[in-house]
């Protein structure tokens, strides 16, 4: 982790409102705590070689942790040791932290593990 700032990748699409109030409220928590460094991206995995290219940008960039849609998620990110957050829209992805939103609250979000991702890992550690 780097000193001064956390690097935090946000592979977020922007298009929606769920979306964009998670990125509201990570830079929020951001600015109420320790200064973040954002790459803020949404891939476009449709352009040739876009996928391979994002991932040297992120190898190159040397982030701490990576907040993604799950459309986002390659497994090659887990291999990184880092956090990686994942907002599913289907299932669970095993071996990240996935972040889910409160359907009866639609501002409440929770955080859950599955039992692969180690569980020194916390909101608080980034």
């Amino acid at each position: 982790m780097n000193k001064d700032k956390i690097r935090v990748a946000l592979l977020i699409d922007k298009a929606g409102s769920y979306d964009r109030g998670l990125i509201r409220e990570i830079i929020h928590y951001s600015n109420l705590n320790v200064p973040w460094d954002f790459f803020l991206e949404a891939p476009n995995f449709a352009v040739l070689d876009e996928k391979k290219q994002l991932i040297n940008r992120l190898k190159i960039w040397r982030r701490d942790c990576i907040i993604m849609n799950e459309s986002f998620f390659e497994p090659e990110f887990t291999t990184w040791g880092i956090p990686i957050l994942v907002t599913p829209s289907r299932k669970l992805k095993p071996g990240v932290i996935n972040i889910i939103a409160d359907a009866l609250n639609t501002e409440g979000m929770f955080i859950t593990t599955s039992s692969e991702v180690n569980p020194t890992i916390s909101p608080e550690s980034f």
